[in-house]
């Protein structure tokens, strides 16, 4: 947490994105309630998911992802079907119905991320893991992220500034 300390925002233009991945899309829906509870909106949070074997089939999406919009399911090469929900990033939203992984990588890229850490997600992608993207404007809002992320037993948790 002292690196959150060092990087807090001076004021509400200043984002920072908070990103966690998480085992199963199960755990990463109890986070989004958590996040929900905690007040945070579509325009705060996206979820990328992969269904594993889905093959561009048609997604089953839990009714409780719907309270951040209208999910998009994309058929990725060689990985399955993604799920994305929220509103948070918009570089994700437009991919298409159709990508490949690393078009996700370069639209995590195009929000600011290192290469590496990009490169990170998508591994974590191939091994089932889901990403939860939660854009915060107040150090307040940050620690209320990062927490809600590491109760749920997230295998990591990073902050960006954005």
């Amino acid at each position: 947490m002292e690196q959150l300390a060092e990087s807090r925002p001076n004021s509400e233009c200043d984002l920072h994105l908070v990103i966690g991945t998480l085992d199963g899309l199960p755990r990463a829906e109890w986070v989004l309630a958590d996040l929900q509870r905690a007040g945070f909106v579509a325009r705060d949070v996206t979820l990328v998911a992969c269904e594993i074997g889905c093959g561009g089939a048609v997604v089953e999406v839990p009714e409780r992802l719907r309270q951040f919009g209208e999910p998009s399911a994309l058929s990725c090469q060689g990985l399955g079907t993604l799920l994305i929900v929220g509103e948070a990033l918009s570089p994700i939203r437009p991919l298409g119905c159709r990508a490949c992984l690393h078009d996700l990588g370069q639209a995590l890229i195009d929000t600011g991320l290192p290469d590496a850490d990009a490169l990170i997600y998508e591994l974590g992608l191939i091994r089932g893991q889901c990403l939860v993207m939660v854009v915060a404007r107040t150090p307040d809002r940050i620690h209320v992220a990062y927490r809600l992320l590491l109760r749920n037993r997230s295998a990591e948790v990073h902050i960006y500034h954005h």
